[in-house]
């Protein structure tokens, strides 16, 4: 048989994070929807995902007959060219995807025997079908397909069994029910790679794979209810599974209280906004006010499920008052987990090509585009200014009193107070 490694790279940045990690195991969906659709008698396949398992140290005991690096980040292509060009090095055939590869494909190029630009699903059967040929081409291009079905056998697979058995920590198993997303904010690479037009699992597939799940499951799509009548159907479907779930929704469908009491019933404990700004926006396909976002949150928590809510620091026009600002809208509003994150122009984004015109981008060094890292001058302060108030807000939002006075539930305690431990290492 031949031997296939998938390397996932994007390995944790902390002790802390590594601990968590640990605790609450969360498989990404790449590597099992490449198992998915090979041959089942023609590979025997071994997986690294840098994330979970650790960053990979190449050896020469490790002797694939080909290497796949997928879904590559911006943040993790440094990791994944030396991947790539360690193994380019000793002759061994080495695929690259993602994201980032997708939109510099002749950066990639540079260190992969082949390169799959855009969703790979559609073209990963040629791409097989050519290596065991003998004949992978320089570049694939692949094409949108909607959301796959992902069999238990190929998740086991993917994620070395012992993560789906539950014996690695709290296993939030991952499944992905739509693609694309319609509002093409400037700085999202999402409508980039998968398309402005949304393209959903048929309802029956979705359910068929959730029964195959653990109980505890994590939507990875930026937002699954974007068409009520399908959300509708589907959550009415998926209740009696007594799932208990989490996802992404957008501000818009927050709105509706209806679909929130349907997405309450059929399970769901967390529902996280992309707020962006606590200022006046037009992003999200609408002009959204801190009004609006207010209503939004007051409806999850009104449902009885677990409002969080993501935000961006260093928009054009922003003052150093922001971060307060932020902070003390999450706490208006009761919010229970807030992730923030410095603007960052990933390539390929209308973000990043307005910022290289003007000339404001500062590095072209990858391993900086984290969300964590200044990478660009921003306008209404100083770099140093974003980044001490961004380090600042994540500290501040998860110190421990202000973590009491949000909740006395202990999952939600818990959570806030390992973030705590967790910024105060990184920031301190």
């Amino acid at each position: 048989m031949k031997k296939l490694l998938i390397i996932v790279p994007g390995k944790a940045t902390s002790d802390i994070a590594k601990l968590g990690y640990k605790i609450a195991v969360i498989p990404t969906l790449t590597p099992a929807l490449l198992i998915e659709l090979l041959p089942r008698d023609i590979f025997r396949v071994k997986v690294h995902t840098e994330h979970i398992d650790g960053g990979f140290r190449p050896s020469p005991q490790d002797n694939p007959d080909l290497v796949v690096i997928a879904g590559v980040r911006t943040f993790a292509a440094p990791a994944a060219y030396d991947i790539g060009d360690y193994f380019l090095k000793r002759g061994i055939p080495v695929v690259i995807g993602g994201i980032h590869p997708s939109v510099l494909p002749e950066e990639a190029g540079a260190h992969s025997t082949s390169v799959v630009i855009g969703e790979g699903e559609g073209v990963w059967p040629r791409v097989i079908r050519d290596f065991l040929e003998d004949n992978l081409q320089p570049s694939y291009c692949g094409f949108p397909c909607g959301p796959l079905v992902i069999s238990r056998e190929a998740r086991d697979v993917a994620y070395h069994l012992r993560y789906s058995r539950g014996n690695r920590g709290l296993i939030l198993e991952t499944i992905q029910i739509t693609k694309g997303c319609p509002h093409g904010c400037e700085f999202c690479s999402v409508s980039e790679f998968s398309g402005r037009t949304t393209r959903r699992k048929p309802i029956d597939e979705a359910i068929e794979e959730l029964k195959t799940l653990g109980k505890l499951i994590i939507f990875v799509d930026d937002n699954p209810f974007t068409c009520r009548e399908y959300a509708e159907e589907f959550l009415a479907r998926m209740a009696p599974l007594r799932k208990l779930w989490f996802s992404q929704i957008s501000v818009k469908t927050a709105q509706d209280k209806q679909l929130l009491r349907l997405a309450a019933r059929a399970g769901c404990k967390c529902l996280a906004c992309g707020i962006e700004s606590v200022e006046t926006q037009q992003s999200k396909g609408g002009n959204f006010s801190v009004r609006n976002y207010k209503e939004a949150i007051s409806n999850i928590h009104e449902a009885g499920i677990w409002p969080a809510g993501t935000f961006i620091f260093g928009f054009d026009g922003e003052g150093p008052g922001i971060f307060q600002r932020t902070l003390e809208f999450c706490r208006e509003t009761k919010l229970l987990f807030a992730g923030f994150h410095i603007l960052t122009p990933y390539p390929g984004t209308s973000l990043h090509r307005r910022l290289d015109s003007e000339g404001r981008i500062l590095t072209s060094d990858w391993s900086q585009y984290t969300t964590r890292e200044v990478v660009y001058q921003p306008i209404g302060m100083s770099a140093k200014e974003l980044r001490e108030g961004f380090q600042r807000s994540c500290r501040n939002f998860y110190a421990i009193a202000p973590s009491l006075q949000r909740t006395r539930s202990l999952p939600i305690l818990l959570g806030n107070l390992f973030l705590s431990l967790r910024f105060w290492r990184e920031f301190q």
